[in-house]
């Protein structure tokens, strides 16, 4: 968040104030990412129950991107106070995806019930 705007000094200095201020608020910008998100999976949904199979989308990988982002967001991403509690819970959930990622590798490598392939129209 742009934590300038709200430094007391910023705002009698006139850098940060009015619609500018607003706009870049922590309120503002969730709801832009909750409209986007809400409306996003909805049209997911919808597809998934209507459209024929051929145009289905594939859930599980969504799934797996929902966990990604949410365990790799709270390391990578940058915070302007950091607390010690913080960067325990980011060696945490960084330790969790790799677990993660290494159990889905050793988990395709060894299931054999996959389907056979059709290489013959490569």
């Amino acid at each position: 968040m742009n934590y300038k705007c709200m430094d007391q000094e910023e705002l009698e200095d006139n850098t940060c104030k009015g619609m500018s201020r607003i706009l870049l608020s922590a309120p503002v910008r969730l709801m832009v990412i909750l409209v986007y998100v809400v409306s996003d999976t909805a049209y997911a949904v919808y597809r998934r129950v209507t459209a024929p199979d051929e145009f289905k989308v594939g859930v599980t990988a969504h799934y797996g991107g929902l966990m990604a982002g949410l365990l790799l967001g709270i390391p990578i991403l940058m915070n302007v106070r950091r607390h010690e509690w913080e960067t325990n819970l980011g060696w945490v959930t960084l330790a969790i995806y790799l677990a993660f990622v290494a159990l889905c590798c050793i988990f395709n490598a060894v299931y054999d019930g996959y389907p056979n392939t059709d290489w013959s129209g490569w």
